[in-house]
């Protein structure tokens, strides 16, 4: 099988998209395999809302998400588009840092104005989200 994997990154987005061409060869011929992935990072709060419209306009087969939520509402998004598409999430370091409680200092969070010492607060109070995180990590 060939494959191969090429990378737009003429600008950055929270959301990117790679496409994956495979070419399987069979007995009696050739068969071109196209595979669109969605792969996306670093959310820290934002909305996915751009997640589940790409997923549906551009006709993505895949999603990958490598974590960092910060924020509760962010995990509980991503949660949802699992109900609809075939998304894969792995929780990042501040996803661990806010269920553990270790304090995480970063941009992004100096600019929502938020502390490590709330988002703890914001995990501790939302359960569904917590377990979300946590049975990913465990598993």
């Amino acid at each position: 099988m060939l494959s191969f994997h090429p990378f737009d990154r003429k600008k950055h987005t929270l959301v990117e998209t790679l496409n994956s061409l495979s070419i399987l060869y069979t007995p009696t011929n050739k068969i071109l395999v196209m595979t669109k992935y969605l792969v996306f990072s670093d959310i820290h709060g934002a909305s996915l809302a751009p997640v589940r419209e790409m997923f549906e306009a551009r006709k993505v087969d895949v999603g990958i998400c490598i974590g960092d939520f910060d924020r509760v509402y962010s995990a509980r998004e991503a949660k949802s588009i699992q109900k609809d598409h075939p998304l894969y999430v792995a929780p990042g370091n501040h996803d661990q840092a806010h269920l553990y409680k270790r304090t995480i200092s970063s941009g992004r969070l100096r600019d929502q104005g938020v502390t490590s010492n709330e988002l703890w607060d914001e995990w501790d109070n939302d359960q569904e989200a917590t377990k979300y995180i946590n049975d990913m990590l465990n598993n």
